[in-house]
């Protein structure tokens, strides 16, 4: 996952961190695969905090009273520390060396609230559970001072991988139909709440009594949800449903709105008006980084799904969003861009993305050829990209995020245009070209006075808009009055 990994990790490691194993357990003894689960602490570039959530199996080596752990660190891999345990509690000494940055050693430690500190660990032997206990586990730069690379959180070691709520699997040949869902995002301040009108596609699949939806969760738009269909056509959906993984677990719920505070509610049923093919509903839907209480990422009011024709339309034209040049992006070996493709028709009708696709240009009007050459996800060359189409490695859905390697790394303008071929007709909006040079170049204002910010929009790591609840490591784009954009990785709690 080369283009997903942290910028500190990519920043430290392409600096020669090297690691020196230490405290390695003695040969003979018994070493297990435990597993790890952790949020991690760093500074970007730009000085803003973020963090990572993350699980991934660990070694464990228990040889009477002595505990070794080889401990992840974004530096360069593990490295093997070593503590005693007495009773239920592993004391591991500060100051045991990890390895080495640029000629520097950095070190374990722990940071309680007045200073550095041995890092301690509670024991619990029936389950089989490690826990950091009320302090921070730092990677650190001296052995007594702090000076932390980064720092964890949250951090448990346990004999028995943590079991996921299952995901709702359709069943095979389950057919299903587009449908537009529409509504309000509701957001909350000091001020009360705010709506903001949103638009996108979800796909609405029906066997017997069972009824499917895909789409509902933005930053999870493969993830479905199972309702039952009464005998009127309304559909009811259970809360608690697990949507997966994205910087949090995340699940669908429902509660009660308007109120001056949502109530949560065990379940929601969406009415099915037969005469326009769709189904309303007056709760909140939810987003929710819990099964079983209120804990929303995103909220939507006013939900209706209405079913999408299959008719002939314009499709209204796409533009470049974000553009990282060849060269800038991680370890510089491939750029960036990012799309906005509307589903929506010059008039501003919903249309079909399953008949939606889109085609880029590198300074001509011929469209780029992606060739399995390069793109090595590919199978066949392709210069048409349907719109549900992703590699899993270069190209992702909706071309929210289309990476470009050196063939076209001095290409002085990007063209996209989108192609719709509903009712069986073909038709191409206009291309719209995103102006290369004049974005390395700078737009600089007309007046002495400074740019102020205009707008702000937050999408996630692969491109997605995101509404304004939502939480995690997020992109922040910010565009200025004197045209210019920056882009920054942000932490929004």
């Amino acid at each position: 996952m080369k283009k997903i990994l942290s910028l500190l990790v990519i920043l430290l490691c392409s600096l020669g961190a090297t690691i020196q194993a230490q405290s390695v357990p003695p040969l003979g003894t018994n070493i297990e695969t435990w597993y790890l689960k952790y949020t991690m602490h760093y500074f970007d570039q730009s000085g803003q905090e973020q963090t990572e959530t993350d699980s991934e199996p660990m070694k464990v080596c228990i040889d009477g009273t002595d505990v070794y752990f080889n401990l992840a660190n974004p530096l360069n891999g593990n490295a093997w520390v070593k503590g005693t345990l007495d009773g239920s509690v592993v004391t591991f000494p500060k100051g045991q060396k990890m390895g080495t940055y640029a000629g520097s050693a950095f070190y374990l430690c722990g940071l309680d609230e007045t200073s550095v500190c041995d890092v301690k660990f509670y024991y619990d032997s029936a389950k089989g559970v490690f826990t950091l206990g009320d302090m921070y586990l730092l990677v650190n730069g001296s052995e007594t001072m702090s000076e932390p690379w980064c720092y964890f959180s949250l951090y448990t070691v346990s004999k028995e991988e943590e079991k996921k709520p299952e995901l709702v699997t359709p069943p095979n040949g389950l057919l299903t139909s587009e449908f537009v869902f529409t509504g309000s995002n509701v957001t909350r301040d000091d001020d009360g709440f705010h709506t903001e009108q949103f638009q996108r596609n979800v796909r609405i699949g029906t066997l017997g009594v069972d009824v499917y939806i895909q789409g509902l969760c933005d930053y999870l738009p493969l993830a479905w949800i199972k309702g039952k269909r009464d005998n009127d056509g309304d559909v009811t959906f259970a809360s608690g449903q697990y949507l997966g993984k994205n910087f949090y677990d995340l699940y669908f719920a429902a509660a009660r709105y308007p109120t001056s505070s949502p109530e949560w509610r065990s379940d929601i049923t969406l009415y099915y008006d037969s005469s326009t093919k769709s189904y309303t509903t007056s709760d909140l839907i939810l987003i929710n980084t819990k099964a079983g209480e209120l804990s929303p990422v995103e909220m939507y009011a006013n939900a209706k799904f209405t079913r999408i024709s299959n008719v002939a339309a314009t499709p209204k034209a796409p533009s470049v969003t974000r553009f990282i040049p060849y060269g800038d992006y991680q370890d510089g070996s491939y750029g960036l861009v990012m799309l906005d493709v509307p589903a929506v028709s010059t008039t501003n009708e919903a249309i079909l993305t399953s008949k939606l696709s889109y085609k880029l240009f590198f300074d001509s009007e011929t469209p780029y050829v992606f060739m399995p050459a390069r793109y090595t996800n590919l199978t066949q060359e392709m210069s048409l990209i349907p719109y549900n189409f992703g590699d899993g490695k270069d190209i992702y859905m909706a071309g929210s995020a289309v990476f470009f390697y050196d063939d076209v790394n001095d290409a002085k303008r990007i063209g996209v245009q989108s192609v719709y071929t509903g009712g069986d007709e073909t038709r191409e909006s206009d291309i719209t070209w995103f102006d290369v040079e004049a974005y390395l170049n700078g737009i600089k204002p007309t007046s002495k006075n400074e740019a102020s910010v205009i707008s702000e929009q937050f999408t996630d790591l692969q491109g997605r808009k995101l509404g304004g609840n939502a939480k995690g490591l997020v992109l922040k784009t910010v565009r200025m009055s004197d045209g210019t954009q920056k882009t920054i990785k942000v932490l929004r709690r």
